[in-house]
C-alpha cells in the first residue's frame, strides 16, 4: 500500500507541472495510411490502428514518414525498419526516472479523442527523434478533427513539437463494415481505444515510460508476422445479439488484444 502511495504521489507531481503551464491545443488530421508490404515489420502503422508520431520541429525522420504515406511509392518499408530500430535497443524508464524527466521537460503533450483523453503526460525524450503512440482502431468511422493534441508549456517556449498520424484500416467482413455503419456519429469516439500494454491503457501512465512498452509490442507483434493467427471475425449470429454498439466495442477489444498480444474471446 505504502508503495501505491508512492506511486500515486509521483504521478501527481507530473500533473501539478502540467497545471502550471500555459495550454496550446491543435487538431491532428489522421491520414489514410496503405502499406506496400504485408509484412508488419515494414509497415508504419499496424492494421487496426491509428499511429501517431511526434518529433521536433524539422526531423528529418517525421518528414520522410509523412512522404512515404502521401506518396505510397514503397519507401514506407525502408522508413518503418528505421522507426523500429530507434526501439531497438531502449530499455523502458522506471516510474521514479519517468516523472523526473516529464517534470523537466520544456512541452507535456495530451492525446485526446472526441471528448476523452487517450494518453497524457507525453514528452520526448532528448536522444529519440520521434515519438510513437499506437491506439487501437476497430474500423469504424473516425471522427471530422476528432484528435487533438494538447501542449502544455512554459511561456517562453514558443515552437511546439510536430505530430503526425496514420490510420491502417483493419480487415473487415461485411456484416462487421455494415453494423460499424450504423454507429451514429455522436458514438464514434468509440472506434478508437487506448494504447497497448496493461498499464497504457491508463490514461495516468507516463507516456515517457510507454513509449518503449509500445515499440516494444510493434516488434513484437511484426515478428509473428501478422495478425492471422488471431481470431478477428465476429459471427453474423454474434453481431444480430450484440448490436451495432456491442459489435463496435467488441471489434475495438480484439483490436487491443492483439497489440496485446493475448487470447482473444471468439464471437
Amino acid at each position: 500500500m505504502k508503495h501505491l502511495s508512492s506511486d500515486i504521489e509521483m504521478i501527481h507531481r507530473a500533473s501539478a507541472e502540467r497545471a502550471r503551464r500555459v495550454p496550446r491545443h491543435r487538431k491532428v488530421a489522421i491520414h489514410h495510411y496503405r502499406p506496400t508490404n504485408v509484412l508488419p515489420d515494414q509497415q508504419l502503422a499496424l492494421a487496426g490502428t491509428i499511429t501517431v508520431f511526434f518529433a521536433h520541429p524539422g526531423s528529418g525522420l517525421l518528414k520522410e514518414i509523412e512522404m512515404a504515406v502521401s506518396k505510397n511509392d514503397g519507401s514506407d518499408r525502408r522508413v518503418a525498419r528505421k522507426v523500429l530500430d530507434l526501439f531497438a535497443d531502449r530499455k523502458r524508464f522506471s516510474l521514479e526516472e519517468a516523472v523526473s524527466k516529464t517534470t523537466r521537460a520544456p512541452i507535456i503533450a495530451e492525446l485526446r479523442y472526441g471528448g476523452k483523453t487517450l494518453v497524457e503526460n507525453i514528452t520526448l525524450p532528448g536522444d529519440l527523434e520521434v515519438g510513437v503512440i499506437v491506439l487501437p482502431f476497430n474500423g469504424g468511422n473516425l471522427l471530422e478533427d476528432g484528435l487533438q493534441w494538447i501542449e502544455f508549456h512554459h511561456p517562453h517556449v514558443e515552437a511546439g513539437l510536430d505530430v503526425y498520424a496514420v490510420y491502417n484500416q483493419p480487415n473487415l467482413t461485411p456484416a462487421e463494415i455494415a453494423a460499424l455503419k450504423l454507429i451514429p456519429e455522436e458514438m464514434a469516439e468509440i472506434n478508437v481505444g487506448y494504447g497497448p500494454g496493461d498499464v497504457a491503457c491508463s490514461v495516468l501512465l507516463l507516456t515517457v515510460a510507454v513509449v518503449v512498452e509500445v515499440a516494444i509490442v510493434a516488434a513484437t507483434y511484426a515478428i509473428t508476422g501478422s495478425d492471422r493467427r488471431y481470431s478477428t471475425e465476429i459471427s453474423p449470429d454474434a453481431i444480430a445479439a450484440l448490436g451495432p454498439v456491442g459489435t463496435a466495442n467488441a471489434l475495438l477489444q480484439m483490436r487491443t488484444s492483439i497489440l496485446l498480444g493475448r487470447t482473444l474471446i471468439h464471437y
